[in-house]
């Protein structure tokens, strides 16, 4: 028979069959359920002690009233996520603070094991506080405010200004909105337009032959593509006059029975023995690739290489950004990355083409996002063609 479930909760170690949740939905209020905060006289008397006599707690204790887990575990995930120990973490806070990361600052003010990607719609402490008698809730609050310590408090101090500066953005990018429903096309349309290319579009490189009904599935999608990549630039293309930039998109299709089955290196040296005598606006920092041309979804998956992709190079992880709204880029994020990206066949010309244009994106963000976002149909006064 396993071993139940735990988690610590409120200060206590709890089974998630007495909580009657599973880990997964662990506080989670999105469908109006919030466990209520639990406390017991063991820890009405911890939170007494806490908040007259600070002092006298020991790290355990503390890591209770402020419902974490035990320091051991703290301890190990610290080294595990960062690196380095919580002492160090803390010192930094007290004496680096403008350094750190958003990461570091939610592991101080959140604990160790916090991790945003796993707490959207989750209660907060303060919504499970308030089913609590006036007096507990004020015990429990006072309590904790007593024993936040100075790397606490430069850590939240720290934490505020990532939330000001991207809620400096949001309101930025809610202003160029209102402007883009009152101008004539995007921003994004109207800077390919201002660049005049005389032509734009990918290679698209065929893998499939063995099949006799093959080439006729081919010249289907060489068709479908085409079609496709009209009707996204013609819903992109604004008020009157319209922007026809469907009428500069070109495409060259590789059907070579020597790629039958091609891997991506093959296909890469196959690329670049090409890429010099390719038409100027033709990109050649992307190709893409049709596999499987009679699968269902034959109509939608594409598969979009970097031609220059060195799978010894480091990965391009990014950490929180202090001037973004951009999420950080993890190893784990990264996990079977190697140098592509598997996309909807219409987000090629809008997306993918417009972020190689302007190089907005890293591959290991646009890894990210493919294998973590659904695309989006977008409104055609949207400031950026977001997958």
């Amino acid at each position: 028979m396993s071993e139940p479930e735990f988690v610590y909760l409120d200060g206590l170690k709890r089974t998630l069959e007495e909580l009657k949740v599973t880990r997964e939905t662990l506080n989670n209020h999105a469908g109006g359920t919030i466990i209520p905060f639990i406390i017991n006289e063991e820890m009405r008397a911890l939170y007494e002690r806490a908040k007259d006599d600070p002092d006298s707690l020991s790290p355990a204790e503390k890591n209770r009233v402020f419902g974490r887990i035990p320091p051991e575990d703290e301890e190990r995930l610290c080294l595990e996520r960062l690196g380095y120990t919580k002492d160090e973490l803390y010192e930094k806070a007290l004496t680096q603070s403008e350094s750190m990361s958003m990461l570091e600052c939610d592991m101080v003010i959140r604990g160790c094991d916090y991790d945003w990607k796993n707490t959207y719609n989750i209660a907060t402490d303060l919504e499970r506080l308030m089913p609590l008698s006036h007096e507990d809730r004020l015990l429990v609050l006072k309590a904790r405010e007593a024993i936040k310590g100075q790397a606490f408090r430069q850590a939240a101090s720290k934490r505020k200004q990532y939330t000001s500066v991207r809620a400096d953005e949001q309101r930025r990018l809610q202003e160029r909105l209102r402007i883009a429903k009152e101008s004539q096309r995007a921003e994004w349309v109207q800077d390919m337009v201002d660049r005049d290319l005389p032509r734009w579009g990918f290679v698209v490189m065929r893998t499939e032959y063995r099949d006799p009904r093959s080439d006729e599935a081919w010249e289907e999608f060489r068709e479908y593509y085409g079609r496709i990549g009209e009707q996204i630039m013609k819903g992109w293309s604004g008020h009157p006059p319209r922007a026809e930039l469907w009428k500069t998109l070109e495409t060259v299709f590789v059907s070579d029975p020597a790629l039958d089955g091609a891997s991506a290196d093959a296909l890469r040296e196959r690329f670049k023995s090409m890429r010099e005598s390719l038409p100027e606006g033709i990109r050649r920092d992307c190709f893409l690739v049709k596999d499987n041309l009679f699968a269902e979804t034959r109509r939608l998956a594409i598969r979009a290489l970097d031609p220059d992709y060195d799978p010894e190079a480091p990965l391009g992880t990014e950490e929180h950004s202090y001037t973004s709204n951009k999420r950080s880029i993890t190893v784990q994020d990264l996990e079977g990355f190697c140098g592509e990206v598997t996309l909807p066949a219409p987000k090629a010309f809008d997306w993918l083409h417009y972020s190689l244009l302007t190089n907005s994106e890293t591959w290991e963000r646009r890894y990210k996002t493919t294998t973590q976002k659904e695309p989006r149909i977008l409104l055609p006064f949207w400031l950026t063609p977001e997958y």
